[in-house]
C-alpha cells in the first residue's frame, strides 16, 4: 500500500517524512517499507531549499509536505517464498534504478498516484513504462495506480488484467515467475550498450557527407 511514513528525528531534529510502499501482512502489522528515493523537484521537495528560501521562491511554490529521499527500493517479502521489489510512482521511469532494485527479486511491485495527470496521456505513457521494465527485468509487474491504469504485466509486457481510469474493482491474473537462469532480456545482458551503439549509428548516418547532386 503506498502512504506517507513518518520517522521522528534524534536529538531535537525535524521529523523526516517519506513516499513509501509498505508491506502489511494479513494480521494487519506493517512488516515493511520502501521509502521513494527519486523525488519529484518542485512537487515533493524544493531543491537548493536554503537558497531558494532567503530568494523567496519557497513561497512561489506551493509544497504540501516536503518529504526525504529514502534509502532505494529492496526486496520486501511476499507468498509463497518469492520477493517483490517495491517502486513509488514515476522511479519506474529510471531503468538504471530499476535494474539495480530489481537484481534478485522475482516480480516487481509499483504503486502510483497518477491523478495530477489530469486528462493528458500522461497515465497511459506512465503505463508503457511499466510495460518496457517489465520486458527490461523478464519480471511480471504489479501495477496499483490510485485513478488509473492498474495492470497486471508479464514477464513479455503483455497486459493481463487492467483497471481504467477512475475505473473501481479487483484485479485477477495468474503469473508465471520465471527462473533467473530464464531471464535472458539483452537490456540484463547489455544494459544502456545497445542504446549507445544506436545512437552513435544514428549521429554517424546524419553526419556522413551527402553527394551533391549536378
Amino acid at each position: 500500500a503506498g502512504a506517507v511514513r513518518a520517522e521522528e528525528g534524534a536529538g531535537g531534529e525535524p521529523t523526516r517524512y517519506y513516499n513509501s510502499v509498505v508491506e502489511i501482512d494479513d494480521g494487519g502489522v506493517i512488516s515493511g517499507a520502501v521509502d521513494k528515493a527519486h523525488l519529484v523537484p518542485g512537487g515533493e521537495y524544493l531543491p537548493l531549499e536554503g537558497l531558494f528560501g532567503r530568494l523567496g521562491i519557497d513561497r512561489m511554490v506551493a509544497i504540501p509536505l516536503s518529504f526525504s529521499s529514502g534509502a532505494g527500493p529492496r526486496a520486501l517479502a511476499a507468498p509463497g517464498g518469492l520477493t517483490a521489489a517495491a517502486f513509488v510512482c514515476y522511479e519506474m521511469i529510471f531503468p538504471d534504478l530499476v535494474a539495480a532494485g530489481g537484481n534478485g527479486a522475482d516480480f516487481i511491485v509499483t504503486v502510483t498516484n497518477d491523478g495530477w495527470f489530469g486528462d493528458t496521456p500522461g497515465p497511459y505513457q506512465h503505463l508503457r513504462q511499466a510495460q518496457i521494465r517489465a520486458v527490461e527485468m523478464q519480471m511480471p509487474v504489479l501495477r496499483a495506480a490510485n485513478t488509473g491504469i492498474s495492470a497486471v504485466i508479464d514477464e513479455r509486457g503483455r497486459i493481463l488484467d487492467a483497471l481504467a481510469i477512475d475505473a473501481r474493482g479487483t484485479l485477477d491474473a495468474v503469473l508465471t515467475v520465471p527462473q533467473p537462469a530464464n531471464r535472458t532480456s539483452p537490456s540484463r545482458l547489455t544494459g544502456f550498450l545497445l542504446v549507445f551503439g544506436a545512437l552513435a549509428l544514428s549521429l554517424g548516418l546524419r553526419a556522413r557527407p551527402r553527394r551533391r547532386r549536378d
